[in-house]
């Protein structure tokens, strides 16, 4: 009866997954597949069900990270060993990500991941395969969900990780993580377990050894909803897309490099809807999502609520973002030669309410706290690295940054003054200049650190002002 179960056990494993692949259109009978291959329970099972359920031509690769000495070159053996026997082409990838990572000043997880996604695409063209495949599984996903949501995410993050993505597929996300190994134990595959999986000092190994077990515990179908979830996050997002596309083609267009906003119909959007266009306008604009969040999304919805008709914003990436009556435009700015002799510091960070408390940019950690109910005061004096602001005076951007051309400081009795003038009459020597930072709104400044500060910007004009305590830490030598 035991070998009758067993092969039962495997069969019907074998068809989930195979449903699954169909349903998701994975792959073709007669594609070339390159299979990623660690050694693992995970993906030795994956080498096996498509070494035995697919017609057309695999390839294995296996990348060495050169971290865990011994227990690394034992993983690379068991693969370049199990291939040669099944008549799999195989190639091992050795890498140094540890130098790579100091290379780059990267941590040694995002180095190995840039060198597998490196190799990878290198080996898809040789090998002439037309899909990449990997062995996440149902409990990655649980996990994935789980981190995003504890860190902190929108519907697509929640989406966790997509059965396929371009040229990638994951048969396994159908299946949990014990299926997989009874299915190796089943068919007598050997696989090696890494123990740098069972290391709770990780945020993916605490999730997976500590809390998916409490959640378990609770509700045997835990990680099946976790999955569940992520599709229909999935799902959601989709749709969210789809309109998000159709309102952006219908109330955006382009000028030259700008991207040009129609505000008499962006008003009738939902809050989600204008939020989603305006971040799409963003990355359009700066040709790149990194940097770009929630803050600086939020900066831009707050002053278009506060029925301001002209006003203008410097975004992440040199994008400037300006209201017009009822257009917004999204504009890149292009670098001049003036702007690279004269930006000698290259910290530019945007200050917004309902900012990051606590950020490090360049050598410097800047705090920024909200202080509400300014009209009744805030009488604490500052300290020489701290300074009180009302943003209800602010008129473009709140930045701190370095010297721009046409800069200026307004001085209580003395009134308008050139900042270099101000510099030069203060002695501060010509080379400490390039590397000084300065608070501004536009070309004004409102704060030289440790030197002088506006006397009017702490100043409350409403009962409902809101107030912006910013300090400023060096932490680090330039």
């Amino acid at each position: 009866m035991k070998p009758q179960r067993i092969s039962q056990n495997v069969q019907d494993f074998e068809k989930t997954v195979g449903d699954f692949v169909k349903r998701h259109r994975m792959f073709a009978a007669t594609d070339r597949l390159l299979v990623g291959v660690s050694g693992g329970a995970d993906s030795m099972g994956l080498l096996t069900y498509l070494k035995r359920c697919h017609p057309g031509p695999i390839a294995a690769v296996h990348v060495h990270h050169g971290i865990r000495g011994a227990a690394a070159d034992a993983d690379a053996a068991l693969v370049d060993d199990f291939c040669k026997r099944q008549g799999i082409a195989c190639r091992i990838v050795k890498v140094d990500v540890p130098s790579e990572a100091a290379q780059k000043k990267i941590s040694l997880e995002l180095a190995g991941r840039q060198a597998r996604q490196r190799i990878f695409v290198k080996l898809l063209a040789e090998y002439r395969c037309s899909r990449l495949v990997l062995a996440h599984h149902m409990n990655d996903q649980a996990e994935t969900v789980m981190m995003r949501l504890i860190r902190g995410t929108g519907v697509a993050g929640a989406a966790g990780i997509q059965p396929v993505s371009g040229t990638v597929v994951r048969p396994f996300l159908c299946v949990k993580k014990d299926r997989i190994t009874a299915y190796c134990e089943a068919l007598q595959i050997s696989f090696r377990t890494d123990a740098t999986n069972f290391d709770t000092r990780f945020t993916r190994n605490s999730i997976r050894q500590d809390i998916l077990p409490q959640m378990t515990a609770i509700n045997p179908k835990a990680v099946d909803h976790l999955a569940d979830f992520a599709q229909m996050a999935a799902a959601y997002q989709r749709e969210i897309d789809f309109w998000r596309t159709k309102l952006t083609d219908r109330w955006v267009t382009q000028d030259g490099d700008s991207l040009i906003l129609n505000l008499t119909a962006f008003d009738t959007a939902s809050e989600l809807m204008r939020h989603l266009i305006v971040q799409d306008c963003l990355i359009k604009a700066g040709k790149t999502m990194v940097d770009v969040e929630k803050r600086h999304v939020d900066a831009i919805t707050r002053l278009l609520d506060t029925g301001k008709t002209t006003w203008d914003l410097d975004m992440p990436h040199r994008v400037q973002v300006s209201r017009r009556y009822q257009k917004l435009i999204f504009k890149p700015v292009l670098e001049t030669k003036r702007d690279r002799t004269t930006l000698a510091n290259p910290v530019r960070f945007c200050i917004v309410p309902g900012g990051r408390p606590q950020t490090v940019v360049g050598h410097y950690r800047i705090t920024v706290t909200n202080v509400e109910n300014l009209q009744k005061k805030y009488k604490k004096g500052h300290l020489i690295n701290e300074i009180l602001v009302n943003y209800g005076r602010i008129k473009h951007d709140l930045v701190l940054r370095g010297r721009e051309p046409g800069d200026t400081l307004k001085i209580q009795g003395v009134g308008h003054r050139k900042l270099k003038k101000f510099l030069i009459d203060h002695k501060i020597d010509k080379n400490e200049r390039a590397s000084m930072l300065f608070l501004a709104d536009g070309p004004r400044i409102l704060w030289i650190p440790g030197i002088w500060r506006d006397a009017e910007i702490g100043t409350a004009q409403d009962q409902n002002d809101m107030g912006l305590l910013i300090r400023l830490e060096k932490i680090g030598n330039e």
